[in-house]
């Protein structure tokens, strides 16, 4: 999977919490609109985002090898820097193949998708199943008056999934 953050000329300070898991997920930005009146902010933009991201990639648990997050500048309008950021897609594929890091990347994604599905089919019968309806409302309201802890109203929803009533 490739993380492309598209970002909008004057899209305020790159440390705000709001967009802080985006920088760091992201394999490259690009900062959009950088044309005209707004080419001079736009190079401000990339320049703060290039701050940002320049310390990615030291952890021992990063995918990406020797990848350097680029902040590019583009244009739609003027129909510029489209072809670097083609370009630029295309490096990082072929850094992740020498490194490895797309097989474990793959890898790491079938793990995260089998675990989502076994999300949504624990939900899915927890909305379909009568005794899973009625134990889930008890537990929201036991957990709105403090009266359990999140971590004991799953086990006790997951008993309930489970066959294992009281």
């Amino acid at each position: 999977m490739f993380c492309l953050f598209i970002l909008l000329t004057l899209s305020g300070s790159p440390v705000q919490g709001s967009k802080k898991g985006i920088v760091e997920c992201a394999d490259m930005m690009v900062v959009n609109k950088a044309d005209g009146d707004l080419l001079v902010t736009a190079r401000h933009t990339a320049a703060d985002y290039q701050s940002a991201v320049k310390w990615q990639g030291s952890g021992k648990d990063d995918l990406r090898g020797k990848w350097k997050v680029p902040v590019l500048l583009a244009s739609a309008h003027e129909n510029s820097g489209i072809d670097k950021v083609f370009g630029k897609i295309g490096s990082f594929r072929e850094t992740m193949m020498k490194n490895g890091g797309l097989a474990e990347k793959r890898r790491r994604q079938g793990q995260y998708w089998m675990w989502k599905g076994v999300q949504e089919l624990i939900e899915k019968r927890t909305k379909s199943d009568e005794d899973m309806r009625i134990k889930a409302k008890e537990l929201d309201e036991a957990l709105v008056e403090a009266r359990i802890t999140p971590r004991n109203a799953a086990r006790e929803l997951m008993q309930v999934f489970l066959g294992q009533r009281d």
